[in-house]
């Protein structure tokens, strides 16, 4: 699969990849993730490895329907061993590549009410907060909004 022209300078531009989100347009809830890894790269789907089966039976449990939801990742293509912590241009890369991707689709989505960021490079990603590389403790949990969007940030 040839990579659209918005990957050209990325440090990752080689990597296998890109793996776009999916989900429908007027999705009310996005998770987002930090970056595909072996099965999603495979598949060209964002969340079908280990952490989208965590997902799919997190969503059941609280009886979501996962078709209605939008699901993407803040890299699109995959991380050298798939370690974000152990990847040093980590930031500039979930920089690079959210803006050419996540934010526009995100801000496109006019019926999305709830974002979740899972993990550290997703909710800097989505809120600027934070470090890439950093402990999602601190926020974990804690909603936040902003008056520029019209959705709820629920990091996770």
């Amino acid at each position: 699969m040839a990579k659209p022209d918005e990957c050209q300078g990325c440090l990752l531009y080689d990597a296998e990849g890109p793996v776009f989100g999916e989900g429908p347009d007027n999705a009310k809830m996005a998770f987002i993730g930090e970056a595909p890894a072996g099965n999603e790269v495979l598949l060209r789907r964002p969340f079908v490895g280990g952490a989208g089966r965590v997902l799919s039976a997190l969503l059941h449990q609280a009886d979501v329907d996962r078709s209605a939801c939008f699901v993407h990742n803040v890299i699109c293509c995959r991380i050298p061993h798939d370690k974000l912590t152990e990847y040093s241009p980590a930031e500039e890369v979930a920089k690079f590549c959210s803006a050419r991707f996540l934010e526009p689709t995100l801000e496109g989505m006019s019926a999305l009410r709830v974002v979740v960021p899972m993990g550290t490079a997703a909710n800097f990603a989505v809120t600027g907060r934070g470090k890439v590389d950093a402990e999602i403790y601190p926020y974990q949990g804690y909603p936040w909004t902003t008056p520029i969007r019209q959705y709820v940030v629920v990091p996770i």
